[in-house]
């Protein structure tokens, strides 16, 4: 039997486990909060200690089969987690962001291309003029797809800037924090699969936080384009010449 074939079979072992406990929990358990609807961020509530030491023991089992699979010392990242004697949960989510430079006289903004508009869309601004705009501002058209585009080089010198923060919106992250009974101060959990034993536990969800003074979005000036634009990310001028 090859390597690969065996490294096949240690992760069938560990997926069957992990099946076997999300059944479980999802089964015998009572579902308190759902921010996923996939199983994946779940607060559940049950009071048999008989399930909850069944649970216990999957968990361990799990996670003992994980790091035989991935060769890794660590548990598994998404195992679930039983937390006794919790008072209060606040469940935070926070909008999740990523982001590159574009930097002048770097070998990335030498070849790289943005898209920053649509062909009807600057069409229709400019009418007879569109060929000639196009020219004036090195832009880059692509009828097949309806996409505009700039050089990385070419919109720094638009923006009169030496970098460009470009930033995507990924998704959100979600973080619990939880108060035991007797407790003044609450811990932060990652939220993931969360099993509570206490029936009077209140859930709640935190209020959306201000942005901080420093965020890009305060602090920091975007990009102005003197055509309608259609960019993939955000854009904003970090450092100006």
């Amino acid at each position: 039997m090859s390597d690969r074939e065996k490294e096949k079979i240690e992760w069938r072992k560990f997926y069957e486990i992990k099946d076997e406990l999300w059944s479980l929990i999802s089964r015998e358990t009572t579902e308190l909060d759902d921010s996923s609807s996939k199983l994946s961020r779940w607060i559940c509530l049950t009071t048999d200690e008989e399930l909850l030491k069944k649970i216990e023991d999957l968990i361990k089992k799990l996670n003992k089969q994980y790091k035989i699979a991935a060769k890794e010392k660590g548990d598994y990242k998404y195992s679930p987690v039983i937390l006794r004697n919790v008072e209060n949960i606040i469940i935070n989510s926070y909008d999740s962001y990523s982001s590159y430079r574009i930097e002048k006289g770097t070998r990335i903004s030498a070849i790289g291309v943005i898209r920053v508009s649509k062909v009807f869309m600057l069409e229709t601004f400019w009418g007879k003029d569109y060929n000639k705009n196009i020219k004036k501002y090195k832009l880059i058209e692509n009828r097949e797809n309806n996409n505009v585009y700039m050089s990385y080089e070419d919109l720094l010198d638009l923006a009169n800037a030496r970098v460009i923060q470009a930033r995507n919106l990924t998704g959100k992250r979600y973080t619990l924090n939880i108060r035991r009974v007797g407790e003044q101060l609450s811990k932060r959990y990652r939220y993931g699969i969360v099993i509570v034993d206490n029936k009077n536990v209140v859930i709640n969800y935190a209020n959306k936080e201000a942005k901080r003074s420093h965020s890009l979005e305060i602090s920091g000036e975007r990009v102005k384009f003197p055509f309608p634009e259609d960019t993939p990310c955000d854009l904003f001028i970090k450092e100006k010449i």
